[in-house]
């Protein structure tokens, strides 16, 4: 009998895995961000003001970990870290889709 249940068993443990990682944050060590986070209020405060440019930018198949911004500790990305610490970087960014053309239209 449970010769027939242990598949079941095992793919409702990894669901409920899966679900209880969702509610796991990670944070890099190291991180010199310590800007406090922006909230809601924050960016609709920002359309009173004149000296805003926004610049986008797009890397497919980049992950945050190995950015210095991000924590890393090899210089792998001195440009982009001189951009992120005088700018607003995003911490929790979650994509339109896996495919990067779907992705690329919703920008």
């Amino acid at each position: 009998m449970l010769a027939q249940r242990w598949p079941w068993l095992v793919a409702a443990g990894v669901l409920l895995i899966a679900y209880l990682s969702t509610f796991v944050e990670i944070h890099l060590p190291g991180h010199w961000d310590h800007r406090p986070r922006g909230s809601a209020e924050d960016i609709a405060k920002l359309k009173d003001r004149g000296d805003l440019n926004v610049l986008f930018i797009v890397i497919d198949t980049l992950r945050a970990e190995h950015l210095g911004s991000y924590g890393y500790s090899r210089d792998t990305s001195p440009v982009l870290d001189r951009l992120a610490h005088s700018g607003v970087r995003f911490e929790r960014q979650l994509s339109q889709s896996s495919w990067t053309k779907a992705s690329m239209a919703s920008l």
